[in-house]
């Protein structure tokens, strides 16, 4: 899902794209500022252990403190995620899994919100932020170089939540009238992740 856009009118082929301001394109969103930090954790143990400084005991020493670290987190993450498949299998169309009497969880009315509770929270916990709805109905609603406008009726949804994570700038190339059907290049302000929950 796109924000709407900010930026001018296209760009001829001839000249760069003028890039969109992160700032006004998002200042309607809810907290705005990216909680995650894009590194991975090997590449960081890699660059801490780099250090000129430690000692080669030092750096063993380090070594297995994120292993323990990283063990912890493991059994935290499975436990969690067991829990989440758990509470998810009630709603699951596409189960292959047997059901056994007594032992399986049954659907209930309450069944959606039992899995959801946890699964946001978890979202939250992974640097994701919900999407305020009437921003996702502002960027349906905005004109689109395709020129295909359809606006979904979202009330016919018992749940509709959108998770973003990762400000970023999608380029699309497409043809106009008014750039005579040459290739134009256009900078929209769009999300790096996003988790779509109906």
């Amino acid at each position: 899902m796109k924000s709407p856009r900010t930026a001018d009118q296209p760009k001829c082929d001839s000249s760069p794209a003028e890039p969109t301001n992160p700032a006004s394109a998002y200042d309607h969103d809810s907290e705005a500022t990216e909680r995650a930090i894009p590194i991975r954790p090997a590449d960081l143990i890699r660059l801490l252990t780099s250090d000129p400084s430690l000692a080669p005991s030092e750096k063993l020493e380090f070594l297995q403190l994120t292993k323990l670290f990283g063990a912890m987190i493991h059994h935290e993450y499975y436990e969690w995620l067991t829990t989440l498949k758990d509470l998810y299998s009630p709603l699951d169309p596409d189960s292959d899994c047997v059901d056994l009497a007594h032992n399986s969880l049954e659907f209930r009315e309450d069944s959606d919100e039992a899995f959801l509770k946890p699964f946001e929270a978890a979202l939250i916990k992974a640097n994701y932020r919900p999407l305020k709805l009437e921003v996702i109905e502002r960027a349906i609603a905005s004109p689109n170089e395709i020129g295909l406008n359809y606006v979904p009726d979202f009330s016919i949804f018992e749940h509709l939540r959108v998770y973003v994570r990762g400000r970023t700038q999608v380029a699309r190339i497409n043809r106009t009238f008014r750039s005579r059907f040459r290739k134009v290049e256009t900078l929209l302000d769009g999300y790096a992740r996003m988790v779509v929950i109906l």
